[in-house]
């Protein structure tokens, strides 16, 4: 498991950003693959998540992820619980209920987990380059902040993702597109593998400035969590 400074400094957070190794499915699954959708056997996906969500303390039910679908759509949740598979369609969850584990899935794509220690409002987002271009992580501090979050208290970390320079074969130029929306600089870099954390004035307004942190990894499946 990966922790990060930013958030694992914060008293009563809890985060984790999960590798594939040290669940129970095989082969092209191998081997903590906690995403239904992915054609894994039910049981062993049920029992990943199970691991997942005991590092936690809590059982497989209280972790809550969402099915993907590369949208800006986030989920507040409250005392609703739902079952996956049919979870319903987001890619950002936020809360302000102590008890529950918000998760997100990413293989390429950056997992970002964000906290508001001083209102007790956590959120999880999963960005894409589509979902980061849109604005998923925008969309996903305005639900934090109507449940009572302070934009300039937050905290965030971006996961393992996808890494710098030959890690991505673009077939179009879809950089161009990013330049012309002025997108924040974490999308940019998912594209062009120059990492600028929350430090251009584009930026700041996507994610807190100076409370993000980076780690580089190439890997085939994550899951990160927050509580």
């Amino acid at each position: 498991m990966i922790q990060a400074k930013a958030l694992a400094e914060l008293d009563g957070v809890q985060h984790r950003f999960f590798p594939r190794r040290g669940g129970v499915s095989g082969g092209l699954y191998s081997s903590l693959n906690c995403g239904y959708g992915s054609g894994d056997q039910p049981d062993n996906v049920r029992e990943n998540r199970r691991r997942a969500a005991a590092a936690f303390d809590l059982g497989e039910a209280d972790l809550l992820t969402v099915h993907q679908i590369h949208s800006t759509d986030v989920l507040a949740v409250a005392e609703q619980r739902w079952s996956s598979p049919g979870a319903p369609k987001a890619d950002a969850l936020v809360t302000d209920r102590p008890g529950v584990v918000l998760g997100v899935l990413a293989a390429d794509c950056a997992p970002v987990l964000l906290a508001d220690p001083d209102a007790g409002v956590i959120g999880a987002a999963h960005a894409g380059w589509k979902g980061a271009l849109a604005g998923v992580v925008d969309t996903t501090v305005a639900a934090m902040e109507r449940l009572g979050a302070r934009r300039e208290r937050m905290r965030a970390a971006i996961g393992p993702c996808i890494g710098p320079r030959r890690s991505w074969r673009r077939t179009k130029p879809t950089a161009p597109s990013f330049a012309k929306r002025r997108a924040p600089a974490i999308s940019c870099s998912i594209l062009q593998a120059t990492w600028r954390i929350a430090s251009r004035a584009s930026a700041s307004r996507r994610m807190p400035r100076a409370t993000t942190r980076w780690r580089p990894a190439t890997i085939s499946s994550a899951t990160a969590a927050i509580r």
